[in-house]
């Protein structure tokens, strides 16, 4: 309230006309458990979307260091300095080189992605065990 207060009386002060109303009343325990395993799933399901396209990004940047890779030379053949081909030969390398980081950076993010996929879908489990409910309990009566 002391937040909301505050906001309008800015408000206020800047020539605008607020009024607030703060509806106080509390609402039952189940639906609030309700809403909170609603958002908990909709944020699982947000975040496995988000898994999916990373690695969906993961697998194309895959390919697309395997085929810079076989555009180089078969047999690891050395760059011939002095030649017409160096250049290309180093750029190549170079190539190569870059879409290998830029795939492990992409696979990385999918992997993290996914653990954070299995971190979410374990809160609701986890918030509703039994040894985690009793903590609970305990820590609510010593409150009281």
């Amino acid at each position: 309230m002391h937040t909301i207060n505050r906001a309008a009386q800015a408000l206020r002060a800047a020539g605008f006309e607020v009024t607030a109303e703060v509806d106080e009343t509390l609402r039952p325990a189940a639906e609030v458990e309700a809403a909170k395993i609603e958002r908990q799933a909709a944020r699982v399901e947000a975040l496995d979307a988000r898994a999916n396209r990373r690695e969906a990004d993961a697998a194309t940047a895959d390919q697309a260091a395997r085929n810079a890779v076989d555009r180089l030379p078969w047999g690891g053949e050395p760059i011939k300095v002095g030649h017409h081909s160096e250049s290309r030969h180093r750029n190549a390398i170079a190539k190569a080189d870059a879409a290998m980081g830029r795939s492990v950076k992409v696979d990385e993010d999918a992997t993290r992605a996914r653990a954070r996929v299995a971190a979410a879908a374990r809160t609701t489990d986890n918030r509703y065990a039994p040894a985690m409910v009793a903590r609970r309990i305990e820590r609510l009566e010593r409150d009281i």
